[in-house]
């Protein structure tokens, strides 16, 4: 775990052994940062000792930039043993200024199972924003969780700003998620907007969702501008969806013995992202 700003970070962890030599456990870290410009970084992992040997890794990163107080944080943490092996990662910010400064925040999530023979689900999770006004906020927030039994993941990029002057913001947001049986999914949303006169206003909003391969994009810009003279605006977004295609009796049945899975399966990861109590933890698998 590594910050720069003031802050504050925390570990966790718990074991347990039962009458059939099943093992469990679970590991959690958690960094925060304020200041005007500060950066959180943490890595987690965990193996598990029974049957299965699964590992489950994960990192979180985050960045921001400007001239007024902010926040960031970003927690991870693992679970290894019955009913399965999952990690989960989350992390959440943001930036402000003003006097014309710019704002900026970034956020890279990471996230890999191992099932000794490689890596089996994977995923990363980034966003970032960058706002330019009198005055300039962005706020991001991401969640990815992986399991043996399927991927979860969410992330949200907000960049706002404006007052007397030219003001412009952008956002990016990039979701990439391999399940267990080895399909990557791939979302990538993008929008960008420009306003110049007397005074204006801007802000740009990026969204992603993928819950268990069901996935959804949402794109907002907006402009207002208010000039005695010569005014313009104007605004771009676009965004891709893709998913490789694989066998489909394979996918079939990959998919029935994931459903013949009761809700319980995933209370272990449920519980120990509950635990940490993080409002940017805002979907679970």
């Amino acid at each position: 775990m590594n910050g720069s700003g003031p802050g504050e970070g925390g570990l966790w962890g718990n074991s347990s052994i039962n009458s059939a030599g099943a093992v469990n456990g679970m590991v959690g870290v958690q960094g925060k940062s304020n200041g005007a410009n500060k950066s959180v970084s943490v890595s987690d992992g965990i193996r598990g000792i029974n049957g299965n040997g699964a590992s489950g890794l994960a990192s979180g990163n985050i960045q921001g930039t400007g001239n007024q107080d902010g926040s960031a944080s970003s927690f991870v943490g693992a679970n290894a043993g019955y009913p399965q092996t999952g990690v989960g990662v989350g992390s959440a910010g943001e930036s402000k200024a003003t006097n014309g400064t710019p704002s900026m925040l970034s956020i890279d999530d990471k996230g890999a199972l191992l099932n000794g023979t490689g890596i089996g689900a994977n995923g990363t999770n980034m966003v970032n924003g960058r706002v330019t006004g009198q005055s300039s906020s962005v706020n991001g927030n991401t969640f990815m969780g992986l399991t043996n039994m399927g991927n979860s993941g969410n992330s949200t990029i907000l960049a706002k700003g404006g007052g007397a002057g030219p003001s412009s913001a952008l956002t990016n947001a990039n979701l990439q998620l391999v399940g267990p049986n080895g399909v990557p999914q791939t979302e990538s949303i993008r929008g960008s907007v420009d306003a110049t006169g007397d005074n204006t206003n801007v802000s740009s909003l990026s969204q992603l969702v993928n819950t268990n391969g069901v996935q959804s994009l949402f794109n907002n810009q907006q402009s207002d501008v208010q000039s005695k003279g010569a005014a313009q605006s104007s605004a771009s977004n676009n965004a891709v969806l893709k998913r490789k295609k694989r066998n489909e009796e394979e996918i079939l049945k990959f998919e029935r013995e994931r459903k013949a899975r009761s809700a319980e399966e995933n209370n272990s990861l449920r519980q120990l992202l509950e635990k940490n109590g993080n409002e940017q933890i805002v979907a679970y698998i």
